[in-house]
C-alpha cells in the first residue's frame, strides 16, 4: 500500500475488505461519463437486436433488459480517469498488492421493464476469489432509493464460501 494513501482511500480498502464493495464518489469526470453514454446510447438498437437474434438470453444470469454493453472503442472514448483512475489502482493495490492488473473491460445496460436476474457473481470466482475486484462505473447517478442500475450490493457477501 501507498505511504502516502490518503484516509479516504485507506477507509475505501478498509470497506472493501470488510464489506465487500466500497464508494468512491467524484473520481471521474462528469463530461466523460455523459460522452460515453452518449455514444453507447447510440448503440444501443443495434445491440439489443443482436442479442434477440443471434443470441438470445443464454446465460443463466441474463434475462430480458440485460445488455451486456461494452464501452466504445477509440481515442475519442478513453479516458484516464474511466480505465486507469488512480484512486481505483490505489484502492486494488491496497487490498490485492502492487501485481494486480485489468483482465477485462466491459459493461451493462440495464433497460426499463428488464426481468431480475438471479443472483450471481459478475466473475468467475472459483480458483482465487480473493484476487478478483470489480469496478463499476455508473455514467450515470445511481442511489439506494431508485432502482436505476444494474448493480445489486449484498454487503459481506464476499466473505461467504460455496461448497459442493
Amino acid at each position: 500500500m501507498s505511504v502516502e494513501m490518503s484516509r479516504g482511500l485507506q477507509a475505501a480498502a478498509h470497506d472493501l475488505r470488510e464489506q465487500g464493495f466500497c464508494v468512491l464518489r467524484g473520481i471521474v469526470d462528469p463530461a466523460h461519463l455523459a460522452l460515453i453514454e452518449k455514444k453507447m446510447s447510440l448503440t444501443l438498437p443495434e445491440l439489443m437486436l443482436a442479442h434477440e437474434q443471434r443470441w438470445g438470453w443464454p446465460a443463466f444470469q441474463w434475462r430480458y433488459g440485460h445488455l451486456q454493453h461494452d464501452p466504445p472503442r477509440g481515442s475519442r472514448w478513453v479516458f484516464g480517469d474511466v480505465l486507469a483512475n488512480q484512486s481505483v489502482v490505489q484502492v486494488a493495490k491496497a487490498v490485492l498488492g502492487d501485481g494486480c492488473w485489468i483482465t477485462g473491460i466491459t459493461g451493462n445496460t440495464n433497460l426499463f421493464g428488464s426481468r431480475r436476474q438471479p443472483v450471481h457473481r459478475d466473475r468467475d470466482h472459483d480458483s482465487a476469489p480473493q484476487r478478483c475486484l470489480i469496478c463499476n462505473i455508473p455514467t450515470h447517478d445511481v442511489s439506494a432509493t431508485v432502482c436505476n442500475g444494474p448493480i445489486e450490493l449484498w454487503p459481506g457477501s464476499h466473505l461467504e464460501h460455496e461448497t459442493t
